[in-house]
């Protein structure tokens, strides 16, 4: 039978302890605390222990082992001065970010950003004061960008930025003027401060080494066009972005010409057959092309910032000319100004509302902010301080185009809210056979029991008027009261069109 019990015991070549090779942290919480290996032995059988066996084994400090590791990832992938992704690592993601959005039918935008006349800034300051000069802007560029894109510098005053998802040439547009914005800061130096430009190509697609190519070619085209700071590859898209900067330079300068106007359309009580407020409509009169109306340059102006300016100046206006709109009991009627969510996020936005009150002698509980559905979904977690700072004045506030939004019934909730302007999708077909009241119908009973103002607007016909008055709404609007017309022809006067 042979020893089988000799098979069962280690073969001689195999009694010394065989050692095996781990890693464990002694401190989880602290990636900086020591990483031991441990090189473990196998059992072996120990004198003294009732178990017969026992372990050996020692412990060896590596971190600075993957401290070293680390270092040298961080050599290999990303410039040393920035911390910005290098031009090697930057290459490999783009390509893989753009093969992706390739594959899934979408393309993506990349942004060469090269800083202007930076050698002029090596030769006067010096180099330590150009390297500062690059981190700060390197900073910036970080700060500038949404999650989900990626920001690299490529080499010397060189930077590139990968947006993940850009599908319109807005969004690269946007992406662009941010950065510009950004980097054209100031730069501290002791008690100087340093200006710097750069110059954007922008290149949008889905073919990373065509897009690379693209996108110096522009960058160099702008450089052709200071004025702009960007430019696109594609020649028709360029056309369109200088069209849209020299738009922006013509807003930003109607706004210190005080180029607009604002005309009022009334609003109605349906009870008393009476104005009772107005609206405060502004329009650009613009001294080529003549009147513009709001959706030709608000969007601009918000997109911009210019709204912050252009708000407060429509506010001052607003109440300004309602007091000239005085009743025969003397008191100014309810004047209803549209909010921005930059204004409302704007730091002086309180301080706007308070001077144009104090400045004209409106009173309070005259003036009326409209804030849309979207305006309070994207104005911040501050929002609510605001409304209630504004609610302490003594001011109304009004939720435009109720109806529309994803949350409008946890608005009337969560701000203090006193009038909802019923959006005119709701009440454009309502006077026709068959019409389904039951949105409409729910809103108004909805307002009613919460004691609100209820504005009806898009209001253009008797039957329109009817169907709401019936159902409950207290108030209307529409061109069926009035259009829209500057203070010194409006009156208090009621005029149907259809009766005109």
């Amino acid at each position: 039978m042979g020893n089988r019990q000799g098979s069962l015991r280690p073969r001689a070549a195999s009694r010394r302890p065989r050692a095996s090779h781990g890693c464990a942290r002694s401190d989880a919480r602290d990636p900086r605390a020591a990483q031991p290996r441990v090189p473990a032995l196998r059992p072996r059988r120990a004198r003294g222990l009732a178990s017969g066996r026992g372990l050996q084994g020692y412990l060896l400090d590596i971190t600075r082992e993957r401290e070293a590791e680390q270092q040298l990832r961080q050599l290999a992938l990303y410039d040393p001065l920035t911390g910005l992704a290098n031009r090697a690592f930057f290459y490999e993601q783009f390509r893989h970010a753009a093969s992706v959005r390739h594959v899934g039918g979408g393309r993506t935008g990349l942004l060469f950003v090269d800083l202007n006349a930076f050698k002029t800034v090596n030769d006067r300051w010096g180099h330590d004061i150009g390297d500062h000069v690059l981190q700060v802007v390197a900073t910036r560029i970080e700060e500038s960008i949404r999650a989900g894109d990626t920001a690299a510098r490529l080499g010397g005053d060189e930077f590139a930025v990968v947006l993940g998802n850009a599908l319109e040439p807005a969004e690269a547009i946007a992406a662009a003027e941010r950065l510009l914005e950004r980097i054209s800061r100031p730069v501290e130096i002791g008690s100087a401060h340093l200006l710097t430009t750069a110059s954007i190509g922008i290149s949008l697609g889905s073919d990373a080494d065509t897009m690379l190519k693209e996108a110096d070619v522009a960058m160099y085209r702008a450089k052709a066009q200071p004025e702009i700071g960007y430019a696109f590859f594609d020649a028709v898209l360029d056309r369109n972005a200088a069209r849209r900067s020299h738009r922006i330079t013509e807003l930003r300068e109607a706004v210190e010409r005080e180029e607009f106007r604002l005309d009022y359309q009334p609003v109605v009580d349906l009870g008393r057959y009476e104005i009772v407020g107005y609206e405060a409509l502004v329009r650009w009169e613009h001294p080529l092309e003549g009147e513009l109306a709001p959706a030709e340059f608000i969007p601009l102006a918000e997109e911009t910032g210019v709204i912050v300016q252009l708000g407060a100046w429509v506010l001052r206006t607003a109440c300004a000319e309602a007091v000239r709109l005085c009743g025969s009991d003397g008191r100014p009627p309810q004047i209803a100004v549209n909010v921005s969510a930059r204004q409302l996020q704007h730091h002086d936005f309180l301080t706007d509302v308070r001077n144009a009150l104090e400045t004209t002698g409106l009173p309070a509980d005259c003036l009326t902010l409209e804030l849309t559905e979207s305006t309070l979904l994207t104005s911040g977690e501050h929002v609510g301080a605001t409304l209630a700072a504004i609610k302490d004045m003594g001011v109304m506030l009004a939720i435009d185009d109720f109806g529309t939004g994803y949350a409008s019934l946890s608005y009337l909730q969560r701000f203090p809210i006193d009038v909802v302007k019923i959006d005119r999708s709701f009440t454009a077909e309502i006077d026709r056979p068959a019409a389904d009241l039951v949105l409409l119908k729910g809103i108004i009973e909805l307002g009613n029991a919460l004691e609100l103002d209820l504005v009806a607007e898009g209001i253009e016909t008797q039957g329109q008027q009817n169907v709401v008055q019936r159902l409950g709404c207290q108030q209307a609007q529409g061109f069926y009261f009035g259009r829209p017309m500057p203070v010194a022809q409006r009156t208090l006067d009621v005029t149907p069109l259809s009766a005109a």
